[in-house]
């Protein structure tokens, strides 16, 4: 019985440590939350940075490279995306988009392709990511990424018969790719016609195979997880750091990503991410109000946890923020996330304006020469970083709930299930014998 009660103590322990261990995860809602879940506000992020007030009014030829971007050229390289058909992994569709943005680019990068393999039981499949680099030479690096591919199901259509077909992905995928061939054409004109040394390159990356996970009963490819083109890259750049930096980079180079996912859909309004890097994430959103658009950048407390392209990135110690709208809410203004909707006639050239305009004065506002103000970078911790007590104590409790499940197994096998002993004939005869004897 001595037994049974240190198992009882021990049990009652490793209860508690499960309860702190769940209050603990809930109060910081730790966790890795997919694109497709429910999403819950988690804690306030840092206090807002008063850095982009402090500016005096851009130049004319500033203004003018800023007002040169075009939203309605941006619809039509949507448009073109959609024309190739579904931009699937490894599908002739994929590879025609790629040459495409490829030819868009080299007018003003120099470009690179970095091609991966993906091999998922009995399935393989290839990718491509892309990466075109502006203004190379210097340490510094700051990046723009989307991802190219669409979704090869459209899981969430209200008609089940539709739900196994391919989306266009006009939002989905196309949006930030548009806008970002855009932008390296206006940012390409910003540091060569500048008279100032902008002191850094700029990364435009377009990730392959991010949309192919699992949701709601469906892959878009089978067995693939999320982001798979940006968690080979960021894996890649840590092992493999020559395939993409020069020798005086490294990771720790690369001071600010901005990821553009759904970035053109109607009533847009982005959400504040809680992987982001806080002070570079709230920087952006103040960028966003300063210029008159606060309805699409709010500044409230709440932040919610998306697995994303950047969330690889971020877990390496990169500053990343992810520009994103509330996809899971259907009462948000574009409920048309993974469903056919997905088209080109849910696009606002209202919104692809806004996207556009806001990350080039986030350019000028954070990384011209005259106005470098974060020269060492965005030194805020990632959710990662700051969050870590709460990873350890989610560890601990999972390991703990294996050790309790073990106990118990344990105690019922000595307790409950402990065999009889073996009556024998002998074995009553021996009984017999030692009753007489004591009679005696």
């Amino acid at each position: 019985m001595q037994i049974w009660k240190n198992w009882k103590i021990l049990k009652i322990l490793l209860i508690w440590i499960n309860l702190c261990s769940f209050i603990q995860v809930t109060s910081s809602n730790f966790g890795n939350i997919f694109k497709d879940e429910t999403f819950t506000p988690l804690s306030s992020i840092s206090p807002a940075i008063s850095s982009v007030n402090s500016f005096d009014t851009l130049n004319e030829h500033d203004l003018q490279l800023i007002n040169s971007y075009n939203s309605s050229e941006v619809l039509d390289f949507i448009a073109q995306q959609i024309n190739f058909g579904p931009r699937i992994p490894d599908t002739d569709e994929s590879r025609l988009c790629q040459n495409w943005i490829v030819s868009k680019l080299e007018t003003a990068a120099n470009v690179s392709l970095h091609p991966f393999s993906i091999k998922k039981g009995a399935n393989s499949c290839s990718g491509t990511n892309i990466v075109a680099k502006i203004n190379e030479g210097h340490e510094k690096i700051a990046i723009f990424a989307a991802h190219y591919d669409s979704r090869a199901v459209a899981e969430k259509d209200p008609n089940e018969w539709l739900r196994s077909q391919p989306i266009d992905g006009a939002n989905d995928g196309a949006s930030g790719v548009a806008v970002l061939l855009e932008l390296s054409q206006i940012v390409s004109q910003i540091v060569s016609q500048s008279k100032n040394k902008w002191n850094y390159e700029f990364w435009f990356i377009f990730f392959d195979a991010e949309d192919q996970g699992y949701s709601l009963g469906f892959n878009g490819l089978p067995n693939f997880e999320w982001c798979e083109g940006s968690t080979y890259m960021a894996e890649e750049m840590s092992q493999k750091p020559e395939n993409y930096f020069s020798q005086n980079q490294s990771i720790d180079s690369i001071k600010s990503f901005i990821l553009l996912d759904m970035v053109g859909g109607e009533n847009l309004e982005f959400i504040q991410e809680s992987h982001a890097c806080p002070d570079l994430q709230e920087h952006l959103f103040n960028v966003g109000n300063h210029i008159g658009y606060g309805i699409t950048f709010p500044l409230d407390r709440n932040s919610y946890s998306i697995i994303d392209d950047h969330v690889p990135f971020a877990q390496i110690g990169v500053p990343t923020v992810d520009l994103i709208i509330k996809f899971w809410d259907l009462s948000n203004g574009w409920p048309y996330h993974h469903t056919q909707g997905d088209n080109i006639t849910h696009i606002s050239l209202e919104s692809l304006e806004i996207t556009g305009k806001t990350i080039l004065y986030f350019i000028f506002f954070t990384f011209h020469p005259s106005r470098d103000i974060f020269p060492n970078g965005f030194s805020s911790p990632t959710y990662f970083q700051q969050n870590w007590p709460t990873i350890i104590i989610f560890s601990v409790g999972i390991i703990s709930v294996v050790i309790y499940g073990i106990i118990t197994l344990i105690s019922r096998k000595k307790l409950k299930f402990r065999p009889f002993p073996k009556v024998t004939q002998e074995n009553n005869q021996n009984k017999l014998q030692n009753k007489q004897k004591s009679k005696e």
